[in-house]
């Protein structure tokens, strides 16, 4: 990924699968995520298990074991995103992503599914 990896020059993207690239393979396709997906997993099982619910920490172990290639970021073009689009900085991760590997973005978020559908569109 070179000196573009956002304060990471030359940082080869985190695997946690052997599979590559965004074509489809078999039934499935690849999945991929900012390497600050790994953070947000554990933010939320952590919340959740404050809250008593004990499957939390579990399920954190069993999302570490899903085939998801993490990668570092262009921060000052993430932000660039996010100002663009009145996003988050997170959420612009994940804008970002996808138009640099140039694959679908998936996302139940509608500011970020709209964003995306103006950015991909050209609209805006």
């Amino acid at each position: 990924m070179g000196s573009r990896a956002g304060g990471y020059p030359d940082r080869p993207r985190q695997r946690l699968t052997r599979r590559r690239g965004c074509p489809s393979r078999g039934f499935g396709h690849r999945l991929h995520a900012p390497h600050l997906l790994q953070a947000e997993l554990a933010n939320v099982a952590l919340a959740k298990h404050r809250r008593g619910e004990s499957h939390a920490l579990a399920a954190l172990r069993l999302a570490g074991e899903l085939a998801i290639d993490l990668h570092p970021l262009d921060m000052p073009a993430v932000a660039g995103l996010a100002a663009r689009y009145a996003l988050t900085a997170y959420d612009s991760d994940y804008l970002w992503l996808a138009a640099e590997l140039q694959c679908p973005l998936l996302t139940f978020d509608q500011k970020l599914g709209v964003a995306a559908q103006r950015f991909f569109s050209g609209q805006g």
